[in-house]
């Protein structure tokens, strides 16, 4: 409520941070309602969401979102609770949106398969066509 009213009109957010939220976690429902409103904003361009104690549901919830292609162009990730599947399912969602720009998921639980999921999604070389398909629009930090 209070935020899309708050982007009603002239006046919008452009870049949401909610950090170290709701006694260690954002659970999943309100991780939908939070990027519901950055879907219907459309100004909204940046959103963080880091120090939340996400994990494996959240991040279920956040590939979905990155795979409707919002206008979202910076994600911010870090000092969530991420682990190598998670980063598969996170990455495996880049190749379907074009206009994510930053994503950042440093001080998770990623070990060497979740920084391969991210570099594979972004720069793929196993082949010519894995290499055309791959979402070299997109910086990963944090890894």
């Amino acid at each position: 409520g209070a935020i899309k009213s708050r982007n009603a009109g002239d006046h919008s957010i452009n870049i949401l941070t909610l950090a170290n939220c709701s006694e260690g976690r954002i659970d999943t429902h309100t991780l939908k309602l939070i990027l519901g409103t950055v879907t219907t904003a459309g100004a909204m361009t940046g959103l963080g969401l880091f120090g939340n104690g996400m994990s494996s549901r959240e991040a279920a919830v956040i590939a979905e979102f990155l795979n409707s292609n919002p206008s979202l162009t910076q994600l911010y990730l870090d000092k969530n609770r991420f682990d190598d599947a998670d980063a598969a399912v996170l990455a495996s969602s880049l190749s379907n949106n074009t206009q994510l720009r930053t994503i950042s998921v440093g001080g998770n639980g990623m070990a060497v398969n979740g920084r391969l999921a991210f570099l594979r999604a972004v720069f793929d070389v196993s082949s010519l066509s894995s290499c055309a398909a791959s979402n070299h629009t997109c910086r990963v930090f944090g890894l």
